[in-house]
C-alpha cells in the first residue's frame, strides 16, 4: 500500500477463525518520513505503538474491510539475523531461533526448529556417546541452516527495497518475487503457476499471454528482442567475445567513453547490492552514463552467489541510471540469467564457460 510517505507491505495469514497475523514492513526512508522513528522511541517495551497502528489501519482500510488492527506489544522492529559459532556446550544444545534466525519472508523459522529437533534426536539415538551425537548434530545441520539463511538474507534485502519495484505490472512483479532468492527458477515457477508466468512474461515482452510457451520458457525469454536508445538486438544473449569488443575497464574518472567500446566493464565483488559501497558504485556509474557511456557490463566471480548479486545490482542500475545493463555468468546458470531478464534485473546476458572467462574477471 502506497501512502503519502511511501510504500508499506503486509504479510497476512490467519491463526484463528476471527483473527489473522497482520505483519507490516517498510523501508527505512518511509518509516522515518511517516514519523515512526519518533513513535518507536516513545513506545515502551511492553506497549503498542498506537500512533502507527492508527496510521496503518487507515492505510490498509480497504484490505481490512472495516476491521481494526489489534495491538499486542506491537512496535516497529528491525529483523535480527542470529548466527552462533557454537550450538552446543556440555549437555546444553541450541536449536531453532536460539541458534539461528531466518527472515520471516521465507517462512522457515518453525520448519528449521523442527528439523533441528529431528536431527538432534536422530544423532543422539545413533551415536555411542553424547559428545559424538552433538558434534554430528551440528555438523549435519549447519550447512542446511546456512543455505536457508542465505535465501532469507536475499529475501530480506528484496523486501527492504520493495518500493523500487512498484512500477512493475503485478504479474511481472510476481515473477520477480518468486525468483528473488534463486531458490525457485523460472521454469519451476512456470510448471506450478503457468498462468501467472504467462501474464508476467507477456507484460515483460508486450505480447499476448497465449504466445508464451510453458516449456523452454528460459529460451523464450532469451530470444526476445531488445531496443535500447538507437541499438537493437534480435535476442538477449551476447557472445563472450563481445566483452572485449564492446567494453572498457571501469575508469577512475568520468571521461567520455572510447568509440565503439562504451560499456563500462565492472568487476562486482559486493555481497550486498544495497549497501553503502553499492550506493557509491551506483552513483559513480550514474555519472558515467551522464558522461556518455552507453551502459555497464557486470562481471565477477563465477559462483552463483555472486551472479545473483550482480543481477540485483543490475536491477538498481536499470532503475537509477539510463544505461544498458549486461550481466555475465556461467552458462550452467542460464535459468537465473533468463529470470533476471524477465524480472527487470538486466537487459542482456552473456552465458560464459570456463574457457571464456579471463583470469582477472
Amino acid at each position: 500500500m502506497t501512502t503519502a510517505h511511501g510504500t508499506f507491505v503486509t504479510h497476512a495469514y490467519p491463526y484463528a477463525p476471527d483473527r489473522s497475523t497482520f505483519l507490516i514492513e517498510t523501508d527505512e526512508a518511509t518509516w522515518r518520513a511517516a514519523g515512526f522513528d519518533v513513535t518507536t522511541e516513545a513506545t515502551g517495551p511492553d506497549d503498542s505503538d498506537t500512533t502507527a497502528l492508527a496510521y496503518l489501519e487507515k492505510a490498509f482500510a480497504e484490505h481490512l474491510d472495516g476491521h481494526r488492527l489489534i495491538g499486542n506489544r506491537t512496535r516497529w522492529l528491525r529483523f535480527r539475523t542470529v548466527h552462533c559459532d557454537r550450538w552446543t556446550r556440555g549437555n546444553a544444545v541450541l536449536l531453532g531461533d536460539a541458534a539461528h534466525t531466518a527472515h520471516y519472508s521465507v517462512g522457515s523459522g518453525t520448519k528449521l526448529a523442527m528439523e533441528d529437533a529431528i536431527a538432534l534426536c536422530n544423532a543422539i539415538a545413533e551415536a555411542s556417546d553424547l559428545p559424538t551425537a552433538l558434534a554430528r548434530y551440528e555438523r549435519e545441520r549447519r550447512p542446511q541452516v546456512q543455505r536457508i539463511q542465505e535465501l532469507a538474507r536475499r529475501s530480506m534485502l528484496w523486501w527492504d527495497s520493495f518500493p523500487r519495484r512498484t512500477h512493475l505490472p503485478v504479474d511481472q512483479l510476481m515473477v520477480a518475487y518468486m525468483t528473488r532468492t534463486g531458490n525457485v527458477g523460472l521454469q519451476r515457477f512456470t510448471d506450478t503457476n503457468p498462468d501467472i508466468v504467462r501474464r508476467g512474461l507477456a507484460q515483460f515482452a508486450d505480447v499476448d499471454p497465449t504466445e508464451i510457451p510453458v516449456d523452454g520458457v528460459a529460451d523464450w525469454v532469451l530470444g526476445q528482442p531488445l531496443t535500447h536508445v538507437d541499438r537493437r538486438w534480435a535476442g538477449r544473449v551476447l557472445p563472450a567475445t563481445d566483452r572485449d569488443r564492446l567494453t572498457t575497464p571501469l575508469p577512475d574518472d568520468t571521461a567520455p567513453p572510447p568509440p565503439g567500446a562504451d560499456l563500462a566493464r565492472v568487476v562486482v565483488t559486493l555481497d550486498n547490492p544495497w549497501s553503502t559501497a553499492a550506493d557509491a558504485l551506483v552513483k559513480k556509474l550514474h555519472d558515467l552514463a551522464l558522461a556518455g557511456w552507453a551502459g555497464f557490463w557486470l562481471t565477477g566471480p563465477a559462483d552463483r552467489h555472486h551472479l545473483l548479486t550482480r543481477l540485483d545490482l543490475g536491477e538498481r542500475l536499470r532503475a537509477e541510471t539510463t544505461g544498458l545493463v549486461v550481466v555475465d555468468g556461467p552458462s550452467s546458470f542460464l535459468d537465473d540469467l533468463a529470470a533476471g531478464i524477465a524480472a527487470a534485473r538486466t537487459d542482456l546476458v552473456c552465458p560464459i564457460t570456463t574457457a571464456d572467462r579471463p583470469t582477472n574477471a
